[in-house]
């Protein structure tokens, strides 16, 4: 089994995003491991400030299976 690790950030209805993409990614993958929350800066763009973290999980997924369930949780 695989430690995957993954990026999640948003900067449009923070909190709600972040909680969906969080509650989704523990919904089909089991316990979390999770960094603290950092608020960042837009860079190139102007935007609103982005939360940031990384999150941690075990999976028997294919590298293309994990992309393409993870699209599809951001969709």
């Amino acid at each position: 089994m695989a430690h995957a690790w993954v990026s999640i950030g948003s900067n449009i209805e923070r909190r709600k995003n972040i909680a969906l993409a969080l509650e989704w990614l523990e919904a089909r993958y089991g316990a979390l491991e999770q960094s603290s929350i950092y608020e960042s800066d837009a860079v190139g763009f102007d935007s609103a400030p982005f939360y940031n973290l990384v999150v941690g999980f075990h999976t028997d997924e294919t590298p293309v299976a994990l992309q393409a369930q993870l699209h599809a949780i951001e969709a």
